[in-house]
């Protein structure tokens, strides 16, 4: 017995270096695969969208709205209760108010109807007025998102104007079939349309702001495919040299058979 456990401890003792040499292999193998690789390129981190604006604050027109047509507003007037109410801004660019009748409201800011307010409701009788005003819901302006993004549709603005950035986030990004350096922005127009190309890339993933243009209500942004192929024209292409071939074993058949009484190999 004993000399069967003496026999398994010296067989033991002999793998150990075996052991020990794997071991220090393995070791070897993963520091080299965790070093940079002389002439190999090492994979950089997925990029993230910018969040910066390249607009100063102070005179950026995506932070202002004028009111239009279908906008909705609140309006409180703690003097007269009957005045504070939700109000719909008319195809004429007015709300109604209730004994006063409309009060011109659209291409004005926030503050402007608030002020125009004070002006009518004071006209009207009502002491030291203080309307509060906003917008409860934007609907008159918008710009749309097309081609390659998650949700591509209508961008309802609440602002006077959007950047491309802001309105392509809105559509939930681009997809990963984008051609983003090929985006186009289209400025609609009954005879001379206007078309901008951007590099979406640029603005989105490498914080190249000075490409970020304004859109104007109605504009639309288009984000091409990257692969945008018309099928039909690229089975043309691919037959194109057997239709020749075709057509020349055809016309050589059709005179070989006397066709339009032309040569007739068969006249022996």
């Amino acid at each position: 017995m004993k000399s069967m456990l003496n026999r398994s401890l010296a067989g033991m003792m002999l793998l150990l270096p075996v052991f020990a040499i794997m071991c220090g292999c393995m070791r070897v193998n993963v520091l080299q695969a965790q070093l940079p690789q002389p002439g190999i390129t090492q994979p950089v981190a997925e990029p993230r969208p910018s969040a910066q604006l390249a607009i100063p604050t102070e005179k950026d027109p995506t932070r202002h709205y004028r009111v239009g047509p279908k906008d909705v507003l609140r309006v409180d007037e703690r003097s007269d209760p009957e005045i504070s109410n939700t109000y719909t801004v008319t195809a004429e660019g007015n709300i109604l108010l209730p004994y006063i009748g409309p009060v011109k409201v659209a291409d004005l800011t926030v503050d402007e109807i608030r002020e125009n307010l004070k002006k009518v409701l004071g006209d009207y009788g009502i002491r030291t007025p203080n309307p509060q005003v906003g917008v409860q819901t934007y609907l008159s302006k918008v710009v749309y998102v097309v081609g390659q993004v998650a949700t591509p549709g209508p961008i309802i603005m609440n602002a006077d104007m959007l950047t491309v950035q802001q309105a392509v986030v809105a559509a939930g990004f681009p997809t990963p079939d984008a051609a983003l350096k090929k985006t186009k922005v289209i400025t609609p127009h009954p005879v001379n349309p206007v078309v901008r190309e951007v590099n979406l890339d640029d603005i989105l993933y490498r914080g190249k702001m000075e490409h970020n243009m304004m859109l104007s209500p109605g504009d639309y942004v288009y984000i091409p495919a990257k692969y945008n192929v018309n099928l039909g024209g690229a089975i043309d292409e691919l037959i194109r040299p057997f239709q020749g071939i075709s057509d020349l074993y055809y016309r050589m058949s059709f005179y070989n058979n006397g066709g339009y009484g032309g040569y007739n190999n068969n006249n022996d």
